[in-house]
């Protein structure tokens, strides 16, 4: 397991561009000063290898800062799974890391939690609520159901989770 005192031996972070580098050389293809760690393209974030083992960036930022290693995940508050920045990093649960996520790729409305209903003619909105899906009612307007819903999770989600339309 790696242990704080290993990791600030071995790498150096810069909490205000979410960089590492290596200060020592460990192998014939690290070279001291060089930056560390890879972008792991499927993902979009960065891992580092240190003695064997490979870890996500944003939780060794997370173990360099506050000598522990972090309880939950770690959420990028702006999306952004390649911004290490420490203001750009927290922890959440897996339920908020869930809230903070952007529109899904299958959206046609543009709006999360709503759609639109072809047989009744009407926006549906709905909003995920303790692992369920819940039913927020029917509206002419979309407009209206968007509200509705973001009123509902304003309500029963932490706030600082919670990503509005």
């Amino acid at each position: 397991m790696l242990t704080h005192t290993r990791l600030k031996e071995l790498l150096a972070y810069d909490l205000e561009t979410g960089e590492w580098v290596w200060l020592v050389s460990n192998s014939n293809r690290v070279k001291v000063g060089s930056r560390a760690g890879s972008l792991n393209k499927t993902l979009n974030r960065c891992q580092i290898r240190i003695d064997g083992t490979l870890y996500y960036s944003s939780i060794l930022a997370w173990f360099y800062m506050t000598k522990e290693w972090p309880k939950c995940e770690i959420d990028h508050e702006d999306l952004n799974p390649s911004n290490d920045k420490w203001t750009n990093l927290r922890e959440a649960s897996s339920q908020q890391q869930k809230w903070n996520q952007g529109k899904r790729k299958k959206n046609t409305s543009g709006i999360t939690g709503v759609y639109w209903h072809k047989i009744n003619k009407k926006w549906i909105a709905q909003a995920r609520l303790n692992e369920k899906i819940t039913y927020l009612g029917s509206f002419d307007k979309k407009e209206e159901a968007r509200r509705i819903h973001d009123e509902t999770i304003l309500k029963y989600r932490d706030k600082e989770f919670v990503r509005l339309n």
